[in-house]
């Protein structure tokens, strides 16, 4: 097996401020600008009044509860022989930035399965830009590798002439984790793993109007230019337009001005909007803002935050009471089933996008079980790891 690691220095502040990344239109209010109000559906809701508002989030709680257990293992498909089909191939994965935690330890874990198994595994080190996207592509199809992983956020749609060159010469393009089932595949891609975002942002309004009977007021903060921030936002929607006594402001904030901006700007709704009870930041890197605002306005007693992504330092924060919930994905669980799906495609076994990568809920009452301080993929369990090793017939 060979790894080699290639690629154009370290991370920009851009990349550094992104913790999934992706490409797609802004479909919510500009960086800084003024934030959208959108009160609950009355329509949808107010017919079946307290008993259909209690009864809704009852569901919600089971629906929660079922997210607070230890993940379980499901394969995507039949056991196969991993040397076997691998033997000789190469995949050449472009990360949406190289030092993005998010990022890296998917990557982490896709070298470690290629170690296990025989393979080359090259990540193409970038700074999450486009120029650099479209090298990557260059030297995939220059190599003549086996497959080419587009994980987390370069867009096929930008990379049109690159990826028409990777067709002639018979290279696949999978994109992973990049949009959510619901949103459209990208153009001329040979297979799309999906990940749940519009389910992490049903999740999120759930836990809010729970923990406030249902009258919840969100202050979410997005970054639309982002392609999984876009689902998430509408499964945010989705929930609170069953609900007409809730209300979601919605700021959205490029990724490069996280550290800038979303301070000032959540001290600002919280000052505009004295009612504001909960915060949910897309991704929980965006915590780190919003906590000295709430701080600052000194709502600590009366705002929360919910969050994604299961940052060891957002989780840390849990342990501290300054975030209160944290959605959580094990990225080496993830990167291995990414892995997966593309060992499938190669030997030509059938692949499934209904892939299963289990969400956790980090609370005060578990997180410990990440570490102290919090550790990468560290509280998931490790039987998956074993479970995979058996799937791919590498158990002894």
């Amino acid at each position: 097996m060979v790894y080699k690691k290639i690629g154009l220095g370290v991370l920009t502040v851009a990349g550094l401020a992104m913790l999934v990344s992706g490409c797609g239109n802004t479909t919510s209010n500009s960086s800084g600008g003024g934030g959208s109000s959108t009160p609950g559906n009355s329509a949808s809701s107010a017919s079946g009044g307290n008993s259909n508002t209690s009864k809704l989030l009852a569901e919600y709680q089971t629906q929660l509860d079922a997210y607070a257990q230890k993940p379980k293992f499901v394969a995507n498909g039949p056991a196969f022989n991993a040397k076997k089909i691998m033997k000789g191939k190469t995949i050449l994965s472009i990360p949406s930035a190289s030092t993005i935690p998010f990022d890296q330890n998917i990557e982490v874990a896709m070298q470690a399965v290629a170690k296990e198994v025989g393979f080359n595994f090259i990540e193409y080190n970038n700074q999450g830009q486009q120029t650099q996207y479209v090298q990557g592509m260059n030297e995939a199809v220059a190599r003549h590798v086996n497959l080419i992983d587009l994980l987390g956020g370069p867009n096929p749609s930008n990379l049109l002439p690159q990826m028409e060159q990777a067709k002639s010469a018979g290279i696949p393009v999978v994109t992973s984790v990049l949009t959510d089932p619901s949103q459209p595949t990208p153009p001329d891609v040979k297979f799309n793993i999906p990940f749940q975002y519009e389910t992490v942002g049903e999740l999120l309004a759930k836990w809010a109007l729970v923990h406030t009977k249902g009258k919840a007021h969100i202050l979410v903060i997005t970054d639309n230019q982002i392609t999984a921030s876009q689902a998430e936002e509408q499964g945010i929607k989705n929930i609170m337009a069953q609900f007409p006594q809730a209300t979601a402001v919605y700021q959205d904030v490029l990724n490069t001005e996280w550290a800038s901006k979303i301070q000032s700007i959540t001290q600002s709704e919280l000052t505009q909007n004295p009612n504001i009870n909960y915060v949910i930041p897309v991704f929980d890197s965006m915590s780190t803002y919003v906590v000295p605002a709430i701080d600052i306005e000194h709502k600590q007693n009366q705002v929360n935050i919910a969050t994604f992504n299961g940052t060891p330092s957002i989780l840390d924060m849990v342990s501290q009471g300054k975030v209160q919930m944290d959605l959580g994905q094990s990225e080496d669980w993830m990167g291995r089933t990414i892995i997966d799906d593309e060992m499938r495609l190669l030997g030509g076994l059938k692949v499934s996008s209904n892939v299963h990568i289990p969400i956790y809920i980090w609370t005060k009452s578990n997180v410990s079980q990440a570490g102290v301080p919090a550790q990468d993929n560290q509280g998931y369990g490790t039987n998956y790891v074993q479970d995979f090793n058996k799937l791919w017939g590498l158990s002894k």
